[in-house]
């Protein structure tokens, strides 16, 4: 008898058939996920940014992205916040076996983006350092030696780190590299910790993604503002300029824009803390294209402690498509003097502003003239607000 009797029975026969249907959808499913794969890499390969036919050759591969996000267009933010927290599991449950000791065999030189620096106020030899995908280092001997302090944190992202004015042990770790490059992976929140970084605690904002800047009042440490990039694969409505009065037991959103529009920068004038000015970015991309500037990117300011901000329109750059991220920083010798540092998109070096007159008015410093200045990643001077203008 033919093996394939056992099929002439109705049910065995609906058996049969369900094997062959099943099949022939597995073979259609590999095709078409070849098919995508090859209209994706046309895509990326004939790809050009909007505003210049000539930006395809400093474009970065994004192939690091679509490979992690395929095939979706953005990595499931879920789906990453869950292998997060089971690494950390992983790592806690075998931090003390031995069995298999580690030794470095180099290389050593292997560099990585640093996208913070905070030093101790009262101890210029330790330094914390935040990397975009490393976490938090901290040295005590002036950077000769560093110790990883930040591994239980749910985020190896690091936006920005802030150190309390009036209390050296207690930092801000506000989580998610702030550029938008395809592998600028999104944080968890805001951490704390009033130890040095032996331990940290979240403290909120779970859906900023990306956090630009942190800024604590001088005079009142539990008034803090951040800057909240949001989604950089997607829109989102928690973003911008987030306040809390209560040392970050609850929080606020004081600057809201677009879904599509985050604040990069913020700063307290030192001398008179009703003051703040933030800077405000558009930009989105998916693992093929990313548009660094937008209409709403420019300069917001607050007189009232963050209550009401006003657009500073007045001899800044006129808003347009092309404005990209700006860098802020108030000088500590006058803070009536404020410098602004631009880029556009696709990524160029625009100026750099300066206002005497505390934000009223704005006079062109510095402007590169070149178009190929910081071959298209300017948006990378998060750090701007770090400097100490002369």
């Amino acid at each position: 008898m033919s093996d394939l009797s056992r099929y002439d029975k109705p049910l065995g026969k609906t058996i049969f058939f369900a094997l062959i249907a099943v099949t022939f959808g597995i073979i259609i499913l590999i095709l078409g996920n070849g098919e995508k794969t090859q209209n994706r890499k046309t895509f990326f390969e004939n790809h050009k940014l909007e505003s210049s036919n000539t930006d395809q050759a400093s474009k970065p591969s994004e192939w690091f992205t679509i490979q992690r996000a395929y095939p979706n267009d953005s990595i499931p933010f879920k789906a990453y916040r869950r292998a997060l927290d089971k690494a950390i599991a992983i790592r806690n449950a075998t931090k003390s076996d031995n069995a298999f000791p580690i030794e470095l065999a180099g290389p050593t030189n292997v560099g990585g983006r640093i996208t913070d620096l905070a030093i101790d106020p009262n101890d210029e030899s330790i330094i914390y350092a935040g990397a975009a995908l490393g976490g938090v280092f901290k040295s005590t001997d002036a950077g000769y030696t560093w110790t990883a302090i930040s591994d239980d944190v749910p985020s190896l992202s690091v936006g920005d780190i802030e150190i309390d004015p009036t209390d050296s042990y207690t930092l801000y770790l506000g989580t998610g590299e702030s550029n938008s490059s395809g592998d600028s992976y999104a944080g968890t929140g805001l951490y704390r910790t009033t130890n040095g970084g032996l331990t940290w605690e979240f403290i909120g904002l779970p859906n900023s993604h990306h956090i630009g800047r942190i800024a604590i009042n001088p005079n009142d440490p539990d008034t803090i503002f951040v800057a909240a990039l949001g989604s950089l694969f997607g829109t989102n409505p928690e973003r911008g300029v987030y306040r809390t009065t209560d040392g970050g037991d609850t929080w606020e959103q004081v600057l809201y824009l677009t879904d599509s529009t985050g604040a990069a920068d913020v700063a307290i004038n030192p001398q008179n803390t009703n003051i703040i000015f933030a800077s405000m970015w558009e930009r989105i991309r998916s693992p093929e294209d990313r548009r660094v500037g937008g209409i709403n990117s420019g300069i917001w300011r607050s007189t009232d402690g963050g209550d009401t901000w006003d657009h500073l329109t007045n001899g800044l750059p006129t808003s347009s498509p092309t404005i990209g991220r700006i860098g802020l920083a108030i000088s500590p010798a006058d803070p009536n003097v404020i410098y602004a540092c631009y880029a556009d998109h696709p990524g160029n070096v625009m100026g750099i502003w300066r206002s005497t007159d505390g934000g009223d008015t704005w006079e062109s410093r510095l402007v590169y003239p070149q178009p190929g200045d910081f071959s298209g990643f300017a948006w990378y001077l998060e750090g701007f607000g770090r400097t100490q203008p002369m």
